[in-house]
């Protein structure tokens, strides 16, 4: 079983140690990612949390690279320290088997240590969730564009079907009766409208 580290705790006093423990582990984050420089400097400026701090503390001075290279030497070490005992703490409670009792190995841990494991928790159940909503919103927007394609394809169908009924009638042939008004343009239409439905929609006519 791991032994407590003794308290070694470093106030720090930089300008990205100021911003609030969310916003500091965001950086954390986005560092252990790769993440540009550009890019994070670019989102903690217009952090509303962070411009407020900058404001009150630094008279609105915006977080600069130097000031990112120094979290990187100081406090994203110290972030890198609690994941490397984080993970030993986690595969040592899994062969010891005794993680949940009292003195386990978790009693090792400091405040900081459990609130960044429930921090990571929290953004992992974000990152679900937004997931979630990613993959409705795909499922929406595929139907909506099958449901447009089926209206225009019915669009198309009845544009068909009105053009067919309005054609005038065929002239009749010489030598036969010619056709009671009315009588015969009504039985042509609606054998047009029987022979152009079953072209369109099959048997289900």
């Amino acid at each position: 079983m791991l032994k407590p580290e003794k308290s070694r705790r470093t106030y720090r006093n930089g300008k990205i140690a100021a911003l609030p423990l969310a916003i500091r582990n965001e950086v954390n984050r986005r560092l252990d990612d790769a993440e540009l420089t550009s890019e994070i400097l670019a989102w903690l400026n217009a952090e509303p949390d962070v411009r407020a701090v900058l404001e009150k503390r630094w008279s609105g001075q915006i977080i600069k690279p130097g000031s990112l290279t120094e979290w990187c030497r100081g406090g994203y070490q110290d972030h890198l320290r609690r994941q490397e005992r984080l993970a030993q703490t986690r595969e040592s409670s899994a062969l010891a088997g005794d993680a949940g009792k009292p003195g386990g190995t978790f009693s090792s841990l400091s405040a900081d240590d459990l609130e960044a494991t429930k921090l990571d928790l929290d953004r992992t159940k974000l990152d679900l969730e937004r997931t979630k909503l990613d993959l409705r919103k795909q499922m929406l927007e595929q139907r909506e564009k099958f449901l447009d394609q089926n209206r225009q394809a019915l669009e198309l169908q009845r544009a068909r079907l009105e053009h067919e009924i309005s054609k005038p009638p065929r002239a009749p042939n010489k030598g036969k009766e010619p056709p009671v008004p009315g009588e015969d343009d009504d039985g042509d239409n609606s054998a047009k409208i029987e022979l152009l439905g079953k072209e369109i929609f099959g048997e289900a006519w």
